[in-house]
């Protein structure tokens, strides 16, 4: 029988993925109780077998500790997926496809509702859509988060996407990213970055994710004048704007 946490928690998809991959003969006395299989990896000369690993599953979180290893983390519903959780996740087996398509899912949700306190928990958790296209996108051109989602095997699209996450949570959530697997000049290597004015795609460059790729971008025409990220300027609450060379 689920918890009450449990039940709570699977309104969340991230913390359901975690939630399902739990041994489930080792629930007792309020947690998941077994042996680590973190141990070895953090340099244990012995794997664990006296189950020092515990996992408890609260209202709105999921968090662990090794008793043995020192190992912990923590996942809360509405926050990013830590790399301790991550770490678990694979440990427990689940696919590293799925753990890279929740770290983004939770990433994203995070970055949306951030400092948002004037809404109830599940409101806040709603994923907001992309704006519509209206600028041609490279032909082939979906959502990055749509191939992650849809559990994409080709190897080009891993490639973009660890790419992207090696260079930070807050450039990759950033804006909705593009990838599609076209091979003219090498898009199936490149991670498509939009240009939006006003919600809009006008316009997209394409970064190269490996260092074979040249040249390092690859641009559609853009209209003189237009400036990247500029709807940042009326933004009322900014209270800063910083400066860079563009994308």
């Amino acid at each position: 029988m689920l918890s009450v946490g449990e039940v709570l928690l699977k309104a969340d998809p991230v913390a359901d993925l975690i939630v399902q991959h739990l041994p489930r003969h080792a629930f007792s006395s309020g947690k998941f109780r077994f042996n680590c299989p973190l141990c070895v990896a953090r340099g244990e000369a012995r794997p664990d077998q006296r189950q020092r690993c515990a996992v408890w599953v609260g209202a709105v979180s999921v968090g662990y500790s090794c008793f043995n290893c020192s190992a912990k983390g923590k996942y809360e519903v509405g926050g990013r997926l830590s790399k301790a959780m991550q770490e678990l996740m694979s440990a427990l087996g689940v696919p590293e496809v799925r753990i890279m398509a929740a770290a983004s899912r939770a990433a994203t949700t995070a970055r949306m509702t951030a400092g948002r306190t004037d809404l109830p928990l599940p409101s806040r958790l709603v994923s907001q859509p992309i704006a519509p296209v209206t600028a041609s996108l490279p032909p082939g051109a979906r959502p990055l988060l749509d191939w992650i989602a849809e559990e994409c095997q080709q190897a080009d699209l891993w490639t973009v996407a660890k790419y992207l996450i090696s260079r930070g949570d807050d450039i990759a959530t950033a804006t909705p990213y593009y990838w599609t697997p076209l091979r003219d000049h090498d898009l199936n290597l490149r991670l498509i970055v939009p240009y939006l004015s006003r919600g809009r795609v006008v316009g997209w460059t394409a970064r190269a994710a490996a260092s074979c790729v040249m040249p390092k971008y690859w641009s559609s025409a853009i209209s003189q004048g237009f400036m990247f990220n500029g709807d940042v300027l009326s933004m009322a609450k900014r209270k800063f704007v910083i400066v860079t060379e563009g994308p």
